[in-house]
């Protein structure tokens, strides 16, 4: 289906989704940190194998698929970064105090979200495009800091779709913190979500939305 395509697509981007600690088994992981392409068929390598292997006829377990978005898909992203893109100017006007308990809040519920979204998972496949022209190329500027844009096409059953990841440069290597799935981009429509209510409500309600309990259907 469609929609299970788009959703397993957004999984890679949390790609959280963000800054922590944590070993990808592709051989060449520490070289793959250095080429945003390389960090892309390097997740989807290690991420295939483990759902793969967890799969095996038997329905996925959410504590096990929690485990492996945090092994696997967290350290691939900055969650940081995403956020500050998603808030916009509302970003600048939290402290960094509660810059951290909403990056803490934020990076649960994805946990939460992306773990159910996974039990579809069905052996899809990715392409990862090459970049044209090369690195430089195709880098530019956000915030000060360089990015890329990696194209991709999921295959799994009916059209193929078109995945592009945006990639930061951080000391740690290129990060993921957008992810547009035919034209729909998760930072934008988290956007549409997060600022005006942080307009209206507040950081500290954001905060205390996100912790609440969702459905794990």
């Amino acid at each position: 289906m469609r929609s299970i395509k788009v959703a397993w697509a957004v999984v890679f981007c949390t790609l959280a989704t963000f800054i922590f600690s944590g070993q990808a088994s592709f051989a060449a992981d520490a070289k793959a940190a250095t080429n945003p392409r390389a960090v892309i068929q390097a997740t989807v390598m290690e991420l295939n194998q483990q759902l793969g292997q967890l799969k095996q006829g038997q329905a996925l377990a959410g504590e096990s698929l929690e485990q492996i978005i945090n092994s696997s898909l967290l350290p691939k992203a900055d969650l940081g970064f995403m956020l500050k893109q998603i808030l916009g100017p509302e970003w600048r006007g939290i402290t960094p105090k509660k810059q951290q308990e909403l990056l803490v809040a934020f990076k649960a519920r994805l946990v939460t979200t992306y773990s159910a979204i996974l039990k579809n998972y069905n052996n899809q496949r990715i392409k990862v495009f090459p970049l044209r022209g090369g690195l430089a190329a195709n880098t530019n500027k956000r915030d000060g800091m360089d990015t890329v844009n990696i194209k991709t096409m999921i295959f799994g059953g009916g059209q193929p779709l078109d995945v592009t990841f945006s990639m930061v440069k951080t000391t740690n290597g290129w990060k993921v913190f957008d992810v547009i799935a035919s034209g729909v981009s998760v930072v934008q429509s988290f956007s549409s979500q997060f600022r005006p209510f942080v307009k209206q409500n507040g950081v500290d309600s954001l905060i205390e939305a996100l912790k609440k309990p969702v459905s794990r259907s």
